[in-house]
């Protein structure tokens, strides 16, 4: 058998050697041609971070986290080892068609078509707990599904296998009922409240943030809250109690740093409270669902997600909290700020953007938005869009086979 030829060395590395970075900065300068280099290869961020021209390893050699693996506490590389591989990002598009009818129409076409997990989004006077008699003109309908009885919520989840898909309710103040309408509709089902997973959180905090007032006295929102989340660890360990939401501040101008830093600062007051009603941190902590929008810069985006979960390891474990109570789950939503209504068409960009952002920064579910949300209610082909968005990031792209 003839021998296999000798591999050749092309000597490249001889006749390119590897500059150093003075020496990098040193070509760049002559470039420039005069303009000062720091001020023209110096990016500095809406919030206030100066963006270097080029990093190398040496940035990041002192950096605790570095060095570990996905499913490794602090959970910056995510909460399980395999990544996505085992189970996928939850595809959980909101819908927000006033009507009961109208929303169960469009959900049981989306479910059909791509989207795992159903999102229910209360209406203005639902998150108030008010009845739909009784709520204020432009209250019934805005924002979200009116649903104010056992009746609604059947007509809303009509078709739908409660135990087969994510259920997220965003109820605002009312959580409390929601839940309680949920388990009877369950119940109605033949589906036991332990096999429900998803969500039905109550933030009192958002309340005042969005509407600057709550239904009720804050104290016995929390109240609510700690009755709420005793049930659900001991009834319903699939479904999450304790919701720790950023999107009013993003909608409302914060930047990427001000909306991590209030929502955080949300969770850990809810911790606080929850423990001050006798819910230990261990119960409290695996309940709560962090959810934030995502904006346009990319890198950005990414490190803020990661470094969600790495605050919360360690507010957790400030907290007497073990490893496992340590992980965060975390939704994410494409930017509403940043979408624009004179060429809604460019949003369709944006939004694969924020959602790469989002996916590669290890969000356990997404809502992408419409691309026409800022016009209107979405119809079935901007809804498609959206859905096609996790389907490319999915299917064509891989994300989902890496475990980071």
């Amino acid at each position: 058998m003839a021998e296999k030829d000798p591999v050749v060395s092309l000597g490249l590395r001889d006749d390119f050697p590897v500059p150093t970075l003075d020496e990098w900065q040193a070509e760049c300068v002559k470039l420039l041609k005069g303009v000062p280099f720091e001020k023209k290869m110096y990016t500095r961020t809406y919030e206030g971070i100066t963006l270097r021209p080029l990093y190398t390893q040496a940035d990041v050699a002192n950096l605790p986290h570095v060095a570990g693996l996905p499913g490794q506490a602090p959970f910056v590389r995510g909460g399980h080892p395999l990544g996505y591989r085992p189970s996928p990002w939850q595809v959980a598009q909101e819908l927000p068609y006033p009507t009961a009818e109208e929303f169960n129409e469009a959900l049981v076409h989306d479910l059909a078509r791509g989207q795992d997990a159903v999102v229910l989004v209360i209406d203005a006077a639902g998150q108030a707990g008010l009845d739909p008699d009784q709520a204020g003109a432009g209250k019934v309908g805005r924002g979200g599904t009116s649903v104010a009885s056992l009746t609604d919520l059947r007509a809303a989840l009509d078709r739908v296998d409660l135990a087969s898909h994510p259920l997220h309710v965003e109820s605002g103040s009312a959580a409390l009922v929601y839940a309680a309408l949920l388990v009877a509709l369950a119940r109605e089902k033949g589906v036991d409240s332990a096999r429900l997973r998803g969500s039905v959180g109550l933030d009192p905090l958002r309340g005042l943030v969005e509407l600057g007032r709550l239904p009720l006295a804050l104290d016995k929102a929390y109240d609510e809250l700690a009755l709420l989340t005793k049930w659900s660890a001991a009834n319903a360990p699939g479904l999450q109690t304790v919701s720790a939401s950023g999107h009013a501040f993003h909608d409302g101008g914060a930047n990427a740093v001000q909306e991590l830093a209030f929502t955080l600062a949300a969770a850990v007051h809810h911790l606080r409270e929850l423990e001050s009603r006798g819910v230990d941190v261990e119960v409290a902590a695996p309940r709560i669902r962090m959810s934030l929008s995502v904006g346009t810069h990319f890198f950005l985006e990414i490190a803020r997600l990661r470094a969600a979960r790495w605050l919360w390891a360690r507010v957790v474990e400030e907290s007497g909290g073990g490893e496992s109570a340590r992980k965060l789950t975390l939704h994410a939503r494409t930017s509403r700020f940043g979408q624009t209504v004179l060429d809604p068409h460019v949003n369709i960009l944006r939004g694969t953007t924020e959602a790469m952002a989002a996916i590669l920064g290890g969000v356990d579910s997404l809502c992408v938005s419409p691309f026409d949300q800022a016009i209107g209610l979405p119809d079935t082909f901007s809804r498609r869009i959206a859905r096609n968005t996790h389907a490319i990031l999915r299917e064509e792209s891989h994300l989902d086979l890496v475990a980071d």
